[in-house]
């Protein structure tokens, strides 16, 4: 059931979108949605998702996702554009099947002129069956027998695979749920009843369907396609002269079937979900004795994973959503339909935000190659990921995907996409700060000292004068970082890859930091200490006393800013502020100036703790 356009007009943030699915030699291309939150996407994708639940329930009726009396997809004269009289939508699949709806503000007759114009998008639903005193219109040729449709319809929708992931979708780690541990696969029966169907287009939670999945194919696998023809062997008499006696020896020669078929295929989506896995030898599903039926992960080499919701969510999403693609062509009524690989699976597969809990890695290098396995798939997926859509230029080249952004529905290339942008300026500037940190390391022939502003660099320097410490400060080159974030970043950038920093880094936070000392791969993480009765508690200005800030209040009142003693009433109870003291932001310079050309050895005798630090860190 491939989808072959979609028009909306005056939906939401949409105001005229018009795409026509891409094909190429008669197979799908994948469609990536982008945009920001709120450009359209999810309600471009309830249109397809609707009519892919009207066609399943047409042809299972007695399977219906949907309670009686209710629909999947509201509509509402809320989804009208803002200043729009009307919404439209249209959708149109293989064997002419389509989905149309429109929605007036007021009912049809109170329009002299359609609103859309003559000729304008929804004329078609404007002239159809739709009543004058009526504002709401829907019509699909998707229905139940006997319509005339039918007959093809259920082809296609029993030989198809046709499934919804929406954003919601989730699976329970192992560590939330102890049951998660405990669950067992068990052996499905189907219920052969006309209408009924245990296939399901919308997937919340898939693990755990494909999980009893798999125990059937594995069971039908081993009871009933083991290939093991006899072989008459002669049978030697004592005198050793063979007569016409035979005995049958069996042989074992694998497997052959549907079920070996889906085995193996789940086996194939498993080793690229797991990327270390090929190097492991023979590697297959493990399912545990008839007392301890646990779903794992096997090889020669022992047990790799004793229970698969053990795995990260990023490869559990992964394999369920493409096991759980397997095992729906699996479940086709429709056995004429051959099936030996990915290859031959057949459907429309919806998935929203596929990048979700997924790992940089999986985005490029995992998710691409998995879809590229499913040629005869239609995947209509929305996205965030500048590294999901790189993946899949470098796996299905320029034209073998494409990208629409929303709200317009313009296609547009992978570079166009704008958190593409966004994302590469990002790391552009990170890169280039890294670069800088790293340079600045090469070029230093002394242990480096990073401080958080260029005042703090210049009250040290000042303290090392008036306490008698330049000794200990003239064995550090010291530098501005920049901030506290940026001493963090400093951190993560030297302590992920050994040796890159070949003299001691010492990164010296401001005292309201309270940083854990830490160290690796010769950088050390410190704080200034902090008093707790000094007037100023945020900044390296805490080190300075109420004595010296007053004399520096009494020389310029606007270098530091005073909220007096205060009281607060808080649900109806009296609560007592005390004095409070900052920096002003905007005098922060001036007030360093002041107090290294005027401030006295007492004034700057708190500083002294911090030359303890470097003095520890240097003897460590």
């Amino acid at each position: 059931m491939y989808v072959k356009r979609i028009q909306l007009a005056n939906y939401g943030p949409i105001q005229e979108l018009d795409i026509s699915f891409p094909f190429g030699e008669e197979r799908p291309k994948p469609v990536l949605l982008v945009g920001e939150n709120g450009s359209g996407k999810s309600i471009l994708l309830s249109h397809i998702i609707n009519a892919m639940i009207n066609a399943k329930d047409a042809v299972y009726q007695e399977s219906s996702e949907i309670d009686a009396g209710k629909v999947f997809k509201l509509r509402s004269s809320t989804y009208i554009s803002t200043g729009a009289e009307y919404y439209f939508a249209r959708v149109d699949f293989e064997a002419g099947l389509f989905t149309r709806e429109m929605r007036l503000r007021r009912p049809k007759s109170d329009y002299a002129e359609p609103p859309m114009g003559p000729s304008g998008t929804g004329i078609e639903a404007w002239g159809a069956s739709f009543g004058q005193d009526e504002i709401d219109h829907f019509d699909t040729n998707i229905r139940p027998y006997p319509d005339e449709k039918w007959t093809e319809m259920s082809g296609i929708v029993s030989g198809n695979c046709l499934l919804y992931f929406p954003s919601n979708r989730m699976e329970e780690p192992a560590w939330l749920n102890e049951a998660n541990l405990l669950v067992k696969p068990q052996y499905s029966k189907a219920t052969l009843i006309k209408g009924v169907t245990r296939r399901r287009v919308i997937a919340h939670s898939p693990l755990r369907d494909v999980h009893n999945w798999l125990y059937d194919v594995a069971y039908d696998r081993a009871a009933f396609e083991i290939n093991s023809p006899a072989m008459n062997i002669p049978l030697d008499r004592e005198s050793g002269q063979t007569t016409n006696q035979t005995i049958p020896l069996p042989l074992f020669l694998g497997y052959r079937g549907d079920a070996t078929n889906a085995y193996n295929t789940a086996l194939a989506i498993l080793q690229a979900v797991l990327l270390d896995l090929p190097k492991k030898r023979n590697i297959r599903f493990g399912i545990g004795g008839r007392y301890n039926r646990i779903l794992s992960i096997e090889s020669d080499e022992g047990t790799i994973v004793p229970n698969v919701f053990q795995l990260s969510s990023g490869e559990v999403s992964l394999l369920a959503l493409f096991l759980s693609i397997l095992r729906d062509f699996d479940l086709r009524e429709d056995r004429n339909i051959p099936f030996s690989s990915a290859k031959d699976i057949r459907g429309l597969v919806v998935v929203d935000e596929v990048d979700l809990h997924l790992h940089s890695r999986h985005q490029h290098d995992v998710l691409p190659r998995l879809i590229e396995m499913f040629p005869q798939v239609q995947f209509v997926m929305t996205t965030h990921s500048p590294l999901f859509l790189l993946g899949m230029e470098k796996v299905f080249g320029e034209d073998g995907f494409e990208v629409y952004e929303l709200p317009t529905g313009s296609r547009i290339a992978t570079e166009e996409f704008g958190e593409f942008d966004e994302a590469f300026q990002a790391f552009k500037t990170t890169k280039e700060f890294s670069d800088q940190i790293r340079y600045q390391l090469e070029q230093s022939q002394q242990p480096v000292l990073y401080v958080e502003g260029s005042t703090d660099c210049d009250y040290l320097r000042r303290a090392a004068e008036l306490l008698d410490r330049i000794d200990v400060l003239s064995q550090f080159n010291m530098q501005e970082a920049g901030g506290m974030e940026q001493l963090k970043k400093i951190w993560q950038n030297l302590t992920k890859v050994p040796q890159a920093a070949t003299r001691p880094v010492i990164l010296l936070y401001d005292p309201e930091c309270s940083i854990k000392p830490d160290s690796k791969n010769s950088v050390f993480r410190r704080s200034i200490p902090f008093f707790e009765k000094h007037p100023i508690s945020k900044g390296i200005e805490n080190l300075f006393d109420r004595k010296t800030l007053e004399s520096v209040r009494q020389s310029c009142t606007a270098f530091i800013d005073v909220v007096p003693e205060y009281t607060r009433l808080e649900r109806g109870e009296e609560i007592q502020e005390p004095e409070s003291w900052s920096v002003n932001q905007n005098e922060k310079r001036n007030l360093c100036n002041w107090l290294c050309q005027n401030g006295t050895h007492n004034d700057f005798r708190h500083f002294e703790p911090v030359f303890g630090v470097l003095e520890e860190v240097m003897n460590t």
